[in-house]
């Protein structure tokens, strides 16, 4: 079980680059800080707030981990698929005509409805928010449209590369390109108010008044005002990209650590996890699909196989197999395991 090889872990990050047609995957971040002396950290016990309770006529978005949406469906999986509690919406391994992207597509959670919401959004770190999606699209531009599926609103022009959406304000990431240094953004919902908040990284989560990034292998945080922005001092580099903070615990996809790196604890190693109603879902290379409690113990095996890219959602795990690249979906109790795509003709 024990596979730390640091080529795989990398491996998740090339097969989302590739599947979204957005460049490399790994991402290339500044090494400057953006604090007042540029070399803060966190020395003592995380001070993270609670993340705020939202409206419950708004959908949630993929940032907490609610009865919809489990917490590292965006940091560690590229955010492909989004619940309403109804609907599950997915960035389908299905391209329409002109070849410039996959569709967006959407499948009733009992699985008797299969529709297409639009066709070539390529959408890539997809959020659910008050009526709209938010998103990356093909040209790496953060955009965002109507639940109906009708018209596509580019919002910002930057290179767009990882968004969170969350009480009326959408964070992201602007990758470096020629004419742009890049840095960590927010925007309001309607595209105004864009502000910069730190120098360039990837990998955004947010919990409460902090958005958690990577930069240089290295955790950071910066508040959502922009005033702090401090090194994560967990004790050692990020092994992986992959992470989720809970609890004042930083899971990576081999270890958890306290947040002030006062205690850490090896785990199993995974390739794409998320984690729900105090459950961490994970994929085994090569192995299947594994579930166990936060701290590592009570591990077992939902299935066998090879998958990546791994979502919580609801009452359903949504997951990659790399080698086919197809989307599969199974109940967290391990029933019903099924391609998502397999109902045959739109509309069934």
């Amino acid at each position: 079980m024990k596979l730390k090889i640091l080529s795989l872990i990398l491996a998740v990050s090339f097969v989302a680059a590739a599947l979204a047609g957005c460049g490399d995957a790994e991402k290339t971040a500044s090494s400057a800080g953006n604090s007042s002396d540029g070399s803060s950290s966190v020395s003592e016990a995380a001070d993270s707030s609670a993340t705020s309770d939202k409206e419950e006529d708004k959908a949630t978005s993929n940032v907490s981990a609610s009865a919809d949406n489990g917490l590292g469906n965006l940091t560690n999986s590229g955010g492909y698929a989004v619940t309403d509690g109804e609907w599950i919406y997915f960035r389908s391994n299905i391209g329409g005509p002109t070849g410039k992207g996959y569709d967006l597509m959407k499948r009733s959670v009992n699985g008797d409805k299969l529709e297409l919401v639009k066709s070539e959004m390529n959408p890539w770190w997809l959020n659910l928010y008050d009526g709209y999606f938010y998103f990356c699209n093909y040209e790496s531009k953060l955009s965002r449209i109507p639940v109906d599926g009708s018209e596509v609103e580019v919002l910002s022009e930057r290179y767009c590369n990882y968004s969170i959406v969350d009480d009326g304000w959408i964070y992201f990431a602007a990758r470096a390109t020629k004419n742009d240094p890049g840095g960590i953004y927010k925007i309001k919902t309607d595209g105004t108010s864009e502000t910069y908040l730190a120098e360039e990284g990837h990998h955004l989560l947010l919990d409460g008044d902090w958005l958690y990034y990577i930069r240089n292998r290295s955790l950071w945080r910066v508040s959502t005002d922009g005033a702090q922005n401090e090194a994560v001092a967990v004790g050692e580099e990020m092994e992986s990209y992959e992470y989720v903070i809970h609890d004042d615990w930083l899971y990576t996809s081999s270890h958890r650590y306290k947040l002030n790196g006062s205690e850490s604890t090896e785990m199993t190693d995974k390739y794409g996890f998320a984690l729900l109603d105090d459950k961490l879902y994970y994929a085994v290379y090569q192995e299947g699909l594994y579930r166990s409690n936060l701290d590592g113990t009570g591990e077992e095996e939902i299935i066998p196989g090879t998958f990546s890219h791994v979502h919580a959602l609801g009452d359903k795990i949504y997951m990659l197999n790399p080698d086919n690249k197809l989307w599969y979906w199974i109940n967290t109790d391990g029933s019903n395991f099924e391609e998502v795509t397999s109902m045959g003709k739109l509309g069934k």
